[in-house]
């Protein structure tokens, strides 16, 4: 594993990605005991039996997803952002989610961060993870805001659809 340079991931793969880019080939070690055997799902709603839940799944998803950013961003990574992860330099993580909008892959990289105008680094990783394993209908869409008054350049052509 000292040897990866490059990880790109998506759903659950993402929590493994970005724990592997925040603690290195070292921290893997630990990965079971100190998240995969954590009860991670225990704020979590899955009941479709439950009524309030039927409202919850039409008016976007069952879970929020604070939920789960809370316990990733708390017990996982103790308030990471990608500038953490960029310290290390190696290996670079790709964190990758869904645009459900426009039926496209988002990257959470600096580029697609460029493309809303908004600052990478200081986004918490967290965040990056459980927008890609927020599955439709269990999870409410995460948002990401741009900001078009803060862009530093023109974008390159081909970074968004007309």
């Amino acid at each position: 594993l000292d040897d990866v340079g490059f990880v790109t991931s998506v759903s659950g793969g993402s929590l493994t990605a970005a724990y592997f880019g925040l603690q290195g080939p070292e921290g893997l070690k630990d990965f079971r005991d100190k998240v995969l055997m954590r009860d991670g799902e225990a704020g979590l709603r899955f009941s479709l039996l439950n009524p309030s839940n039927l409202v919850r799944l039409f008016a976007g998803g069952l879970n929020d997803g604070s939920n789960l950013k809370d316990w990733l961003d708390r017990d996982v990574f103790q308030g990471a952002t990608f500038a953490d992860m960029f310290r290390r330099q190696r290996p670079v993580i790709w964190i990758n989610a869904s645009n459900t909008q426009y039926r496209l892959a988002f990257p959470f990289h600096e580029r697609a961060f460029d493309a809303i105008c908004s600052d990478l680094a200081s986004y918490p990783i967290s965040e990056a993870v459980a927008a890609s394993m927020a599955v439709p209908l269990f999870f409410a869409p995460i948002v990401l805001e741009k900001f078009p008054d803060a862009c530093r350049q023109p974008l390159p052509s081909g970074m968004y659809r007309h």
